[in-house]
């Protein structure tokens, strides 16, 4: 994947755009990661993963 992008992303713009998608697909993501790992592996009933606000997303 990264050797795609690489060959398509040809000015600073184009890749501050991919930047800002792997970003907003990490914020997507990272609630159904992290709320699992903390009540498996660490064990915490009570964690909760605060959700991005209207403002970061």
């Amino acid at each position: 994947m990264w050797r795609l992008l690489s060959t398509l992303i040809t000015s600073d713009p184009e890749e501050q755009k991919v930047v800002e998608h792997l970003s907003h697909v990490y914020r997507l993501c990272e609630p159904y990661l992290v709320e699992p790992h903390q009540l498996t592996v660490i064990g915490r009933s009570d964690a909760r993963v605060p959700l991005p606000t209207a403002a970061e997303a």
